[in-house]
């Protein structure tokens, strides 16, 4: 099986070196390392060692070496880390390439996944059809917007968008894995990986922003399926008519949208008149069953 490991050092360019098929390849500041890193003074001379695997490549460090590595956001001294996912150390990136990535068995298509959400929508819909007026309530159903609008401009000018890139990236990738339990995590990972691309473009390290560029699609694509079952989740609270349920869906709805944009400002705006109406609609439920009991 054939793999590779990117090296990229803040303020260089962008190294690929293939890693032997079996054994272990060495990355240090000198030799014996099998690649050697000159001038990063916080490598040793041996310092991290690399074994490919079929599901990634287990990632090392010497017993001597003073530090951990990160990877997701979680600090590491030695771990699997899958194809296409990369570590950090200091100033020093290291993404994994191999292979087996290629022939990986295929996902489960984003296409098939939005049916599983849309079509038990359309049939509830089509099940209810004469209460498809009730959609309305509120005003016209505005159309959802995309999860996100233009990309970030980096927070940094040139002379320091490298490294601006390097953090911007470190913390995308620490704040996605925390995505899984909470959706404002993921939404800024996202935000943060595109800035992240953005800077690069800045330093013009122009193969890190494509590559940071690819990762956030990907996590793009997997948002969206999760956005669509929010999306589903906020209707059919609306045709039950439980205010509870509906501020609940539009505040996560809303969370979802914090980068969308200025084009998603006129449906964030009848989320909130939703809410709005549903409130006044129980509130007045209420005065009305109290002034019944006088």
């Amino acid at each position: 099986m054939k793999s590779w490991v990117d090296i990229a050092i803040a303020g260089r360019s962008t190294e690929r070196h293939r890693l032997q098929a079996s054994g272990t390849t060495t990355i240090g500041r000198e030799a014996p390392a099998d690649i050697a890193l000159r001038g990063v003074d916080a490598l040793m001379s041996e310092h991290f060692c690399l074994r490919p695997q079929p599901e990634g490549c287990w990632v090392e460090l010497v017993e001597s070496a003073p530090e951990p590595f990160t990877f997701d956001g979680r600090p590491s001294r030695g771990c699997l880390v899958p194809w296409e996912q990369e570590i950090f150390y200091g100033a020093v990136r290291l993404t994994f390439h191999g292979e087996a990535a290629r022939h990986a068995a295929k996902r489960v298509s984003p296409v098939v996944w939005l049916a599983a959400v849309v079509v038990p929508l359309a049939s509830f819909l089509l099940v209810n059809e004469r209460e498809v007026g009730a959609l309305d309530l509120e005003g016209s159903v505005k159309k959802p917007p995309a999860l996100f609008g233009e990309a970030p401009a980096c927070a940094e000018a040139a002379q320091g968008a490298l490294g601006r890139g390097n953090i911007a990236e470190q913390t995308a990738y620490a704040k996605h894995e925390r995505g899984a339990f909470e959706v404002v995590d993921a939404v800024e990972a996202v935000e943060l990986l595109r800035e992240a691309a953005q800077c690069y473009l800045l330093a013009g390290q122009e193969g890190d922003a494509a590559r940071a560029n690819r990762v956030a699609a990907g996590w793009i694509d997997k948002l969206g399926l999760t956005y669509q079952r929010a999306l589903l989740d906020f209707e059919l609270a609306r045709r039950k008519g439980s205010p509870p349920a509906i501020v609940a869906s539009s505040t996560k709805l809303q969370t979802f949208l914090t980068y969308a944009g200025p084009q998603a400002a006129e449906y964030k705006g009848w989320l909130e008149q939703v809410v709005r109406a549903q409130r006044a609609a129980r509130a007045a439920k209420a005065a009305a069953k109290k002034e019944k009991k006088k």
